[in-house]
């Protein structure tokens, strides 16, 4: 974390106090709250790739320049991908069986991901007169990304409508990993209409689709009960089941709309609660009306506290993360580890104590300010990732 005045830690503790306090999002505040890895051209929360980069540079599977960049908007090379993507599936990347491609020598940073991506199936390479080739230091097209993921990462392979994408044909080699992807809302195109396989992914691209892929995986999959040795030959009474009756595992979208949702619709007995202040949701945007320049967290927890008890019953919090730009620096916290059983007040008393606050710490000097909060859980059993904005209004 960047150095700040002793204002501006007033001024995020009042911040950090305040968004915790929502409590319809943390459930509790973990022992531990560390600072996130931060790069120079990283620092905006509302770019798709913020979150992502982060997170996996904080888990060693990215890392950034000598010079402080991520440079989120360079291509990212079939290496680098192949590195990433060896290290969020936990491959073995040390007892590899070489995989004989010509450009790809022992030694070398990138031999043990590509080798091991190799053995395990993921990746193929390049042949041309029994030359077997990677092409390293190559861009990552979009539709090669497509298919390291829906391979890596075993996901179901998809038919693709014919009027989906205007650049992909239901025939072409790729395009069921595309469904795949698109399937769980890890990709929606680079248009509504178009995909662009032979476009370049991005550094930043890259880890979002990662961690996309990885939320996506976390819901669980109902069981399939085991069947008889011998089952019964009797011809079935009742009509045959359809093919395919599992149903499609919920997407984070639809998780990220049932969070609205249900946030929306506890809202209004919450701003009953308190003259003070009063909070409406927008999108995901809230609005933070401060009514009176005497109004403070305890008035805010008011608000707060319906919202968290509704949720208690069906939504469980991963991580949250927290960002508030102080003097044009920005400041993140991150916290994981939730306990979703503690209630209100244990919740809001740790979290005041952990930042230095208390109930009675002023809101005034949040008029004008915007705190972005991310969370990650699940709301009866479905996945969201969502990041929200709160505007303190003046």
């Amino acid at each position: 974390m960047k150095k700040t005045s002793k204002a501006s830690h007033k001024l995020f503790r009042a911040a950090l106090a305040t968004t915790v306090a929502t409590g319809a999002f943390v459930a509790a505040v973990p022992a531990e709250t560390n600072a996130a890895i931060s790069f120079k051209d990283v620092t905006n929360p509302a770019v798709h790739y913020y979150k992502p980069v982060l997170e996996l540079a904080e888990r060693g599977v990215v890392k950034g320049y000598d010079d402080g960049t991520y440079r989120p908007n360079a291509s990212v090379t079939r290496a680098q991908s192949a590195k990433i993507l060896a290290h969020v599936l936990d491959l073995d990347t040390v007892n590899v069986k070489d995989p004989g491609f010509k450009d790809v020598k022992k030694g070398t940073p990138y031999y043990g991901p590509i080798a091991a991506l190799a053995n395990a199936g993921y990746i193929k390479g390049y042949e041309d007169k029994g030359v077997k080739t990677f092409k390293p230091n190559n861009n990552l097209t979009r539709s090669q990304m497509a298919k390291i993921l829906t391979l890596g990462f075993d996901l179901k392979e998809e038919s693709l409508a014919a009027d989906r994408f205007k650049d992909v044909k239901p025939s072409d080699a790729y395009a069921g990993y595309v469904a795949a992807l698109v399937a769980l809302n890890i990709t929606t195109g680079t248009t509504p209409t178009t995909f662009s396989p032979n476009g370049l992914v991005t550094r930043g691209q890259m880890a979002t689709f990662v961690v996309r892929t990885e939320t996506a995986l976390k819901v669980e999959k109902p069981e399939v009960p085991e069947q008889p040795e011998n089952p019964d030959p009797t011809p079935p009474t009742t009509p045959e089941e359809p093919d395919n009756p599992t149903p499609t595992p919920p997407t984070v979208e639809v998780g990220n709309q049932m969070l609205n949702s249900k946030i929306a619709d506890i809202l209004a007995q919450g701003n009953n609660s308190t003259d003070a202040v009063a909070v409406s949701l927008s999108g995901n945007t809230f609005t933070v009306d401060i009514k009176k320049p005497t109004t403070t967290v305890n008035d805010f927890k008011l608000v707060a506290k319906p919202i968290f008890n509704a949720f208690k019953t069906n939504t469980i919090i991963n991580s949250v993360t927290v960002s508030l730009v102080i003097d044009n620096q920005s400041v993140v916290i991150s916290q994981s580890n939730i306990d979703n059983n503690q209630d209100f007040e244990t919740v809001v008393d740790k979290a005041l104590a952990k930042v230095g606050a208390s109930g009675t710490t002023n809101l005034s000097a949040l008029q004008g300010k915007t705190v972005t909060m991310n969370v990650v859980g699940t709301i009866d059993g479905t996945p969201f990732n969502s990041t929200y904005s709160f505007v303190f209004g003046i």
